[in-house]
């Protein structure tokens, strides 16, 4: 398995906040309904992380979600 190149994206909160929702299993509807704001809010927060990340789909930048924020929680703990 060739290692992984972490890259570092600068997320908006909002970016986040929806990433972490989907993480949860919550479906974009709910995901607008908890955070308060409209759906297509919430799909306009997707598609920029998308875009920002390179990512193809929800699973993926998920993935580079997670791993972001465990190099991130790795470099603070050393």
């Amino acid at each position: 398995m060739k290692p992984i190149n972490i890259e570092y994206y600068n997320f908006s909160k909002r970016e986040s906040d929806v990433i972490r929702e989907l993480m949860k299993g919550n479906i974009m509807k709910e995901i607008a309904d908890i955070l308060c704001i409209a759906f297509s809010t919430v799909d306009s927060r997707i598609r920029s992380a998308k875009k920002k990340t390179g990512a193809k789909n929800i699973a993926q930048l998920v993935y580079i979600y997670i791993l972001q924020n465990l190099a991130i929680y790795n470099k603070v703990k050393k």
